[in-house]
């Protein structure tokens, strides 16, 4: 055993659990769904899969649910969207 695990007892990571389980639950609450950011983007919700695939946007995927934290979704248009482009097809 290494000397991190030496001090661990059972049950020490439970409150540490629950702290993590709510900073996602957090995150999950202002997190936008893919119709949420397609709509503000102008585009197909399945543009906005692609960009998530393609890693271009940041996303949370627990299970069968994507999310998109708003900051995630700022800093895409930042950095895809300027003055002369008005959609993102433009930007590509």
């Amino acid at each position: 055993m290494n000397e991190y695990w030496a001090h661990y007892r059972p049950g020490m990571l439970k409150p540490l659990m629950k702290t993590a389980m709510l900073e996602v639950s957090r995150m999950f609450e202002k997190a936008l769904t893919a119709k949420e950011v397609a709509q503000l983007l102008g585009v197909d919700v399945g543009v906005v899969y692609k960009l998530a695939k393609r890693g271009e946007i940041g996303h949370l995927r627990v299970g069968d649910t994507v999310r998109f934290p708003q900051p995630d979704v700022e800093a895409f248009i930042r950095r895809v969207y300027r003055p002369g482009r008005e959609t993102i097809q433009d930007a590509q």
